[in-house]
């Protein structure tokens, strides 16, 4: 099941998501600007700031292999938005 998330400008839990099979995801950007996103294993906010973090062009897919129990966050402008479809 595919799920939108609607971004803010900072790492926060409600732009993050947690894994749940060993396998890839595909991160879609489907807003107008630029989104920065990160992978961590646990609930720990990323100590890297967004700004150096991977970056993923409007209309650009990725993707990005995890693990059960892997989170992904994202981050962009206010109102960018990114959509993660697991390959199930």
């Amino acid at each position: 099941m595919a799920t939108t998330f609607r971004l803010s400008d900072d790492w926060t839990a409600t732009n993050r998501y947690e894994a749940v099979h060993h396998g890839d995801v595909m991160l879609s950007n489907t807003g107008a600007d630029d989104v920065r996103w990160t992978r961590t294993q646990d609930d720990e906010v990323p100590s890297n700031p967004p700004r150096i973090s991977p970056i993923l062009r409007p209309g650009d897919n990725l993707s990005v292999s995890v693990r059960p129990g892997h989170r992904i966050w994202m981050t962009g402008p206010v109102g960018s938005s990114v959509v993660i479809q697991p390959y199930i």
